[in-house]
């Protein structure tokens, strides 16, 4: 017999305790530093999504003033796509979340 040092329930193996500890203590409230890495990494993914739509925006700009247009009917038809597929991920989100709130 072991016994968990965290919370002293007791198990008939040290297999039993160490899938006790993985699943139970090991899956808990991210700590605060955690917490500020992954907010900082998002930040960084909205900078990166800014810059890209912006450099779009740009080149778009100088196709108008051209006169061209093929570019314009080719970012409409990219953003149709980003929609679509975010949409997608949406919906699949949202199926996940309701399969977790079932349970």
């Amino acid at each position: 017999m072991v016994k968990c040092k965290d919370c002293g329930q007791t198990f008939g193996s040290t297999q039993a305790l160490s899938s006790h500890v993985r699943n139970v203590h090991a899956v808990g409230p991210k700590t605060e530093d955690q917490v500020e890495s992954d907010s900082g990494i998002l930040d960084l993914k909205k900078e990166v999504r800014r810059a890209e739509l912006s450099s779009r925006l740009e080149r778009l700009k100088a196709s108008m003033a051209g006169g061209k247009t093929d570019l314009l009917f080719l970012e409409l038809d990219r953003l149709g796509k980003e929609v679509a597929d975010l949409k997608k991920s949406n919906g699949e989100l949202r199926a996940t979340i309701a399969a977790f709130e079932d349970k």
